[in-house]
């Protein structure tokens, strides 16, 4: 934003050196033609209503510059925000897909577990089967 304000002072500098270099080019003019320089009321009038323009350009490009940084900077805080906010949702996400996982493989561990004693039930079973034929 800095940037925009330096390159639109330069640009009204360099306006107001080209209406200088314009008046001295006619003054000079003037002076080739040897008639001696002398301003009139008009000449006067017309360079303080020049020096008014230039110095409401000036203001008019500081504001302007001003306005354009402030709705940056509101602009990037919208941005921010909503970068925020997505992390958020993304960590919220994360975090439940971690939970997730961690309760099929809590399930996973139980049905195993159950499998393991449901084969230890059969031997059992077999083995008292077959000590109950043995015995008979």
């Amino acid at each position: 934003m800095g940037n925009d304000i330096i390159i639109v002072l330069i640009v009204v500098v360099v306006a107001i050196g080209a209406v200088g270099a314009f008046l001295y080019w006619k003054l000079g003019s003037k002076l080739s033609n040897g008639s001696a320089p002398s301003r009139t009321l008009d000449e006067e009038e017309a360079m303080l209503l020049a020096d008014s323009r230039v110095k409401a350009k000036i203001l008019e490009a500081e504001k302007k510059a001003l306005e354009i940084q402030s709705q940056a900077q509101t602009e990037s805080q919208k941005v921010l925000t909503t970068l925020k906010e997505r992390e958020q949702e993304l960590a919220d996400r994360e975090k439940k897909v971690i939970e997730r996982a961690q309760a099929i493989d809590k399930r996973f561990d139980e049905i195993d577990n159950r499998e393991k004693s449901l084969e230890q039930a059969k031997k059992d079973v077999k083995k008292m089967r077959s000590q109950i034929t043995d015995q008979l």
